[in-house]
């Protein structure tokens, strides 16, 4: 029953985040559609779809503020905040990968001699205690 319950939780709550983000969506392309002088049915999908490509990379500072955007300067404060608790530098060139380096040298494999058998120490028996095996 416990599992039931949890199951029918989880399907409330993302369904309800599904929900939010639908809402915050449309009411983002709403709002660029009447930016552009245009109606959310007139509005051509591609045209919003270019244009959110371009304020998520920061080419188009907009003074529209949509709930879009306030999602996204959330999100970014939240993962700033999350890399200075692991102690990462809170940057935006935290997510990029480390330039390409010349690889390295392959370096000689140490050569192991076997033991002689003479030098051994004398064995005891192993003995095995749950799952710890001591020798």
């Amino acid at each position: 029953m416990f599992f039931v319950r949890r199951a029918i939780w989880l399907l409330r709550l993302y369904t309800n985040v599904l929900l939010v983000g639908v809402m915050v969506v449309a009411v983002d392309v709403d709002m660029q559609a009447r930016a552009a002088g245009r109606d959310i049915s007139s509005y051509d999908r591609v045209a919003y779809l270019q244009t959110l490509q371009r304020r998520l990379r920061g080419e188009i500072t907009a003074d529209l503020m949509t709930p879009l955007d306030a999602t996204m300067m959330g999100y970014r404060g939240v993962l700033q905040a999350r890399l200075a608790l692991l102690g990462g530098a809170p940057t935006q060139q935290a997510a990029l990968m480390p330039e390409p380096r010349a690889p390295l040298p392959l370096l000689p494999q140490p050569q192991v001699q076997p033991l002689d058998v003479a030098e051994e120490a004398p064995s005891k028996p192993c003995v095995r205690r749950n799952n710890v095996l001591n020798c």
